[in-house]
């Protein structure tokens, strides 16, 4: 039943890290839009106790969001509200602040989780993957939504999901808020 799927009753405290793609390449409408509207959705059901950071990469990746609670509707609305894609994909940089954000802010015994929401296109270093590693290790995980058509990035985005122990989902306007609850 769709309530029970919408509340988080003992469920672990999050620490979401919510690290997305705002590439030129996310310019479509089944991209930074779908996007945008599934992480609004997602925050009606979080708790007071739940943190989320946001942090946007193309080139050169900024925090949006420092860890604020979910009960902070507004300043997280403006956030992904104010997303535009611009620009080159720099996966590695965007992943290296998010697991410096994610261990700052790091819940004993929550759930401390990456989300990357990406279409793709990126190439991780052998620096990135070592970290991805060590994190896992380290009961933060990493769990990728491709939001991309092409075939050949999503071996290498659920290799890396694999390795940072967390999920890996194809999204489409069909399953988007699912997938996003779930996780």
């Amino acid at each position: 039943n769709d309530t029970n799927l919408r509340s988080m009753e003992g469920y672990a405290t999050n620490n979401m890290i919510l690290l997305l793609d705002v590439s030129g390449s996310m310019n479509s409408p089944e991209k930074l839009p779908l996007l945008k509207e599934s992480v609004l959705n997602m925050l009606s059901m979080m708790r007071e106790e739940d943190k989320v950071s946001i942090i946007a990469f193309s080139g050169k990746p900024k925090v949006l969001l420092e860890s604020a609670s979910f009960t902070n509707e507004a300043k997280i609305k403006k956030a992904i509200n104010d997303l535009k894609s611009s620009g080159k994909t720099d996966g590695n940089a965007g992943l290296k602040l998010a697991y410096e954000v994610a261990d700052e802010n790091y819940i004993r015994g929550g759930n401390n989780r990456i989300i990357l929401a990406t279409d793709g296109q990126f190439a991780t270093s052998e620096e990135i993957l070592q970290l991805i590693q060590k994190f896992s290790k380290e009961d933060i995980f990493l769990t990728i939504f491709n939001f991309g058509k092409g075939a050949g990035a999503s071996k290498e985005l659920e290799n890396l999901a694999t390795t940072g122990k967390g999920n890996y989902a194809y999204i489409s306007k069909e399953n988007v808020d699912l997938r996003l609850i779930r996780e």
